[in-house]
């Protein structure tokens, strides 16, 4: 059975990275990871959510990125699931147990009737294999429309 689960994270800056004082965390944003697996009877979701936890989380002096919730959808995400602002990234847990990720980048652009962003033509698309804290191993990244014409300048 095939499921997806939202995990959102939030990434923070310490300012007072010098080490002198006590730690000045800023919240920065985060990421929002859509994760598509398949889902035996014989393993949780909370053990699935613990291993994306070791893929997706990173702590340092410097800054750190964190979850801060996750959830089961009931169905598969589309373009109308998030604003233009926030693409997601998509992460599929394969058989050998690596968990794979793709981010698209999209032009963002203001409609002037509605007054609102609007999701415009792909940029880029980037793939690799998660490790933990973040870590990227086989990254490769196809650029389209105005990043392959400004490549090609």
């Amino acid at each position: 059975m095939s499921i997806f689960i939202q995990i959102d994270t939030q990434y923070l800056e310490n300012y007072n990275w010098d080490g002198e004082g006590q730690a000045q965390w800023k919240f920065k944003g985060g990421t929002t990871y859509i994760l598509e697996c398949e889902l035996p009877r014989s393993r949780s979701v909370y053990d699935l959510v613990a291993k994306m936890r070791d893929l997706v989380e990173a702590k340092g002096d410097g800054c750190q990125s964190i979850i801060v919730g996750w959830e089961i959808l009931d169905r598969a995400p589309d373009d109308s699931t998030f604003p233009a602002w926030d693409q997601p990234v998509a992460l599929f847990e394969q058989a050998d147990g690596s968990v794979i990720a793709k981010a698209a980048e999209f032009d963002i652009a203001n409609d002037d009737e509605t007054d609102e962003y609007v999701r415009g033509e792909l940029l880029k698309v980037e793939q690799w294999t998660m490790t933990p804290d973040q870590g990227r191993e086989n990254y490769s990244c196809e650029y389209f429309g105005r990043y392959l014409a400004s490549l090609s300048a």
